[in-house]
């Protein structure tokens, strides 16, 4: 389990708005460890900046001195300044870091890509110590960081906060480990299991609370996933609104409408879903099967769309491996490096059928709400009688919700346990 308190998405009452995580029993950070106390603000500065950097980490780093805190850095965009260099200019007079420590979330990378090595930067720094959370999973570094500070005689550690560094940083280990887009899955349900009742009534589920950490996780995601019938009765705006402060970015919105559901609607629910869901400036992707090439009119004249085709057949695989050529990354501005598939029930378990989603996101409310229509099923006969093996990491209440974040045994085996 992670620590109390921590989540995916960081430390959670940083990513609710004020006042709303008065009911879910949540403390202040506590610690008798003194190198925990300063992980935490390193931290809380990755927070400040959630979303910036992706595809790369972001990684929050802090400079001590003295038991005084000099700097916190943390990575400040895609291309951009990493953690440690970020801290270290912003102390005024370089002499004060000599002998100092510092606390980095990722190990210091210790190759040259869009910005020079960290670990020369923090040699040249003056430090003594340098404590990390997690070895870098990122083959060009996996140690190389720490062994260069250590020949340089500086003291090096790992493993503080460690599991909560990599849940923060959960997209960019699945990214390195199996080369392709991290996919998280969200939803709300009733205890008995329902994502609503069967006559449409129960417009929200979860509590406001939820709904704030559910738009903190979007903007640290790269795109929102919903299905045909979501956008056709809903009309979703997938932005993020109501979360604590900094709104760094909107997600990009991925519609996935294998059959031209919506493109065959009436005007009058067409024009909701165009000024709703499909509105300038956030960018959409609308997936199509390959049988609907000559049904896209209503498209042509929102420049802010891009229609992809995906076999109808193995779609999920297929969509992902869609998402990582070129073109979506020019349109997007940068590679897809995670994706939140946030419903309907169908769309989410055809992607845990398929055995793609990397976490979950349930938030279970303690009402009843008895439906048959809106709940998780299999789209196709298990392959085996045995149930899926999954570990929890986080269980959290929200007001009158419990927040349960969870993923596949062998995802938390691969990637947060350290190898023999």
């Amino acid at each position: 389990m992670l620590k109390q308190g921590y989540s995916f998405g960081g430390w959670l009452p940083r990513a609710l708005l004020q006042g709303e995580d008065s009911n879910h029993q949540l403390r202040q950070f506590s610690s008798s460890d003194e190198h925990e106390r300063w992980m935490h603000h390193a931290f809380l500065k990755a927070m400040d900046h959630i979303g910036l950097s992706s595809p790369n980490p972001t990684v929050g780093c802090t400079l001590v001195k003295e038991n005084k805190l000099l700097a916190k850095g943390a990575t400040l965009s895609y291309g951009d300044l990493h953690g440690e260099r970020h801290a270290i200019n912003l102390v005024e007079n370089a002499k004060d870091i000599r002998n100092a420590t510092a606390y980095v979330m990722l190990e210091p990378c210790h190759h040259t890509g869009k910005q020079p090595p960290c670990t020369k930067v923090l040699k040249e720094s003056g430090i003594i110590a340098c404590h990390g959370s997690v070895q870098d999973p990122n083959p060009l570094v996996q140690g190389k960081g720490f062994a260069y500070l250590r020949d340089q005689g500086i003291k090096t550690s790992t493993g503080v906060l460690r599991s909560e560094a990599i849940a923060w940083n959960y997209p960019f280990f699945v990214n390195q480990i199996y080369g392709r887009p991290m996919i998280a899955a969200k939803w709300a349900q009733s205890i008995d299991g329902c994502f609503g009742d069967d006559l449409g009534n129960s417009k929200w589920i979860s509590s406001p609370s939820s709904r704030s950490y559910t738009h903190w996780l979007r903007q640290k995601y790269d795109a929102i996933v919903v299905g045909s019938q979501t956008v056709i009765s809903d009309q979703p705006a997938l932005t993020v609104r109501n979360c604590a402060p900094p709104i760094n970015r909107h997600p990009l919105k991925v519609i996935i409408d294998p059959r031209g559901v919506i493109l065959k609607t009436g005007p009058k629910i067409w024009q909701d879903i165009r000024q709703k869901t499909y509105s300038p400036p956030q960018k959409v992707i609308h997936v199509l099967g390959e049988a609907c090439k000559d049904s896209i009119s209503k498209l042509k004249d929102c420049p802010n769309v891009k229609v992809i085709y995906c076999q109808e057949s193995n779609f999920c695989a297929s969509l992902i491996q869609r998402l990582s050529k070129q073109d979506i990354t020019r349109f997007w501005g940068r590679p897809i490096a995670s994706l939140m598939v946030e419903g309907g029930p169908n769309l989410i378990s055809h992607f845990a059928n398929a055995g793609l989603i990397d976490v979950y996101h349930t938030f279970i409310n303690t009402s009843f709400l008895y439906g048959q229509k809106l709940r998780l099923t299999h789209t196709s006969p298990p392959l085996c009688h045995q149930r899926d093996r999954n570990k929890l990491l986080c269980a959290i209440p929200l007001e009158h919700d419990v927040l349960l974040e969870y993923l596949p045994e062998d995802r938390y085996q691969k990637i947060f346990c350290p190898s023999s």
